[in-house]
């Protein structure tokens, strides 16, 4: 009876040592922002998508930040897939709805447009500033 109960005191002991070194429980930290500016996020979803739009979301991402970087960060705080192409650092993919995609069209590619005008470079090379805004659209 002594080993039996000197054999559960060491498993609730292991067990109690395994939850507290991998955090069970505990959300993820969000990123920290320490020198922020505010900036808005909007993404037009293809009609056939019916997915709502998301318009003018307002959220802070650190100075001197790029179009890539804030929408990684968005994506990554919203649990939205996104995928990136690193070799050209263009967004492929928004919420499983890909460049190019057959179910949508397929001959559309994310686009994005910042204070309303069409950026033709990568979303890595446009800096932003304090209330600038984004929009991510899905377009020929």
């Amino acid at each position: 009876m002594k080993k039996l109960i000197s054999m559960v005191i060491v498993l609730v002991i292991s067990l109690s040592g395994c939850m507290l070194l991998t955090g069970c429980g505990k959300e993820k930290a969000r990123p920290e922002v320490t020198n922020p500016i505010e900036i808005f996020i909007s993404i037009d979803y293809p009609e056939k998508a019916k997915t709502p739009d998301m318009e003018n979301f307002k959220f802070k991402v650190e100075k001197k930040s790029n179009v890539l970087e804030a929408t990684g960060l968005y994506a990554s705080m919203s649990e939205i897939p996104l995928l990136v192409d690193t070799t050209s650092n263009t967004i492929t993919s928004i919420n499983k709805i890909a460049n190019n995609d057959p179910q949508y069209d397929k001959k559309a590619t994310w686009k994005f447009k910042v204070n309303g005008k069409l950026i033709d470079g990568t979303p890595e090379s446009k800096k932003l500033s304090d209330g600038d805004s984004i929009e991510w659209i899905y377009m020929r």
